[in-house]
């Protein structure tokens, strides 16, 4: 598994780092540090996550951001979408705002 934390100064870092050394098939793949916050480093934090596992055999590459919460099974829901139905390339589900938490919900 590799973890691209794109230059955010939220604590990313450290949370991974612990679990890293616990989990050896976890990775960080650090991204720069940056000064401004824009969409285009979300889309290069992808591309560097992608170019180091696209050697590796995959069945699904899950982005989202380090500071959102879902419920339990959240994945299994999206997996189970994109197994049944092979002209999927992409899921998702609407979202919902709690104060400054984002929850996602299997819906």
């Amino acid at each position: 598994m590799v973890i691209v934390s794109d230059g955010s100064t939220d604590g990313t870092d450290e949370i991974v780092n612990r679990y890293a050394a616990e989990y050896p098939w976890i990775e960080l793949l650090r991204m720069s540090e940056r000064k401004e916050r824009h969409f285009a480093g979300k889309v290069q934090a992808f591309n560097a996550g992608y170019a180091r596992v696209q050697d590796v055999p995959y069945q699904a590459i899950v982005s989202l951001d380090g500071d959102i919460s879902f419920d339990e099974g959240y994945f299994e829901f999206l997996l189970g979408k994109l197994a049944g139905d092979r002209q999927l390339g992409l899921v998702g589900t609407p979202s919902r705002i709690r104060s400054t938490e984002l929850t996602i919900t299997a819906s």
